[in-house]
């Protein structure tokens, strides 16, 4: 046993259409279903809008977007460091903290290669070379590949060199 949906929207006969003019500007006539109808799908849009802000902006956006299966660009920080703050406002003047926003942000273009844990068949990341200096145990850094394909640089991990052997250690938050 099924549920149907239908929609029951009278519309003007196309023969008899009338035009109503005000001002020399011709406009069609709407029944009130029409109207009804229009004013709906405003609506409807407007609320998907607003939804996939929230969803966009929550703090489980990743988990719920992977198993929805939908294309979700998540609200995320350009860094690891928990010392740095995600804004620094100017109370001094108000109009420089969208340039502080704008100096403050790091446009990051990586080209990664598809990395396959080896101890785990069905997970996989996006791999670069290591361009820290600073860090030359780091033989390689690793992004979330979902991620990466969507040309966002979500770092989870690193390959480190332990004792003559390449060791993955991936952050606290990665399983």
């Amino acid at each position: 046993m099924g549920f149907y949906k239908l929609l029951y929207l009278i519309k003007n006969d196309k023969s008899r259409l009338e035009y109503g003019s005000g001002k020399n500007k011709k406009f069609k006539v709407f029944t009130t279903d029409e109207y009804l109808w229009e004013t709906a799908q405003v609506k409807h849009r407007t609320n998907q809008s607003i939804l996939t802000a929230i969803k966009e902006s929550s703090i489980d956006c990743k988990i719920h977007s992977k198993s929805s299966g939908e294309n979700l660009k998540c609200f995320q920080f350009n860094t690891q460091d928990t010392s740095k703050w995600a804004y620094n406002p100017n109370w001094n003047d108000l109009d420089e903290d969208d340039k502080t926003f704008k100096d403050q942000r790091v446009e990051i273009k990586f080209k990664w290669k598809v990395f396959k844990h080896p101890g785990k068949a069905d997970t996989s990341y996006a791999m670069t070379n290591n361009t820290d200096k600073s860090k030359p145990d780091v033989l390689k850094d690793l992004y979330d590949l979902d991620d990466a394909r969507k040309n966002i640089a979500n770092h989870v991990g690193v390959i480190v060199k332990v004792q003559g052997k390449a060791q993955i250690k991936l952050n606290q938050f990665q399983n």
